[in-house]
């Protein structure tokens, strides 16, 4: 047995429905990648400057030092300093420039031979 069904032609489309409800919120997707980093920003001006702090106590006293005897000795017209390391003569260190105590006094040897009569009291 053979069943032939002929269809007609399509009709016309119909007007639009009107709009349904709102289906339920979805699930959250996955989080995007994260985005190049920016700039940095510029430094803010210096802040006020704080209070001094208290001071600190004081620290210990130092070691003593190690003194070397020295003597200074003249023997006119040498001027010479010794301690057990030896002798240093000073006399060309105060030499005076032209030999002449009545313009100046230069070195102790003119000091001792210009004595109180220099203008001046001189004390030992």
């Amino acid at each position: 047995m053979v069943l032939t069904v002929w269809m007609g032609q399509l009709g016309a489309t119909g007007s639009t429905g009107p709009q349904g409800a709102q289906g339920p919120t979805g699930n959250d997707g996955a989080d995007g990648a994260d985005g190049a980093a920016g700039t940095d920003g510029t430094d803010g001006a210096t802040g006020a400057t704080g209070l001094q702090g208290l001071q600190g106590p004081a620290g210990n006293d130092g070691a003593d030092g190690v003194g070397i005897a020295q003597t200074l000795s003249f023997t006119s017209p040498n001027l010479t300093l010794s301690d057990s390391g030896g002798t240093v003569d000073l006399t060309s260190l105060i030499n005076d420039a032209d030999s002449d105590i009545s313009n100046e006094i230069q070195n102790l040897s003119e000091v001792l031979t210009e004595g109180n009569t220099a203008d001046a009291q001189i004390k030992t």
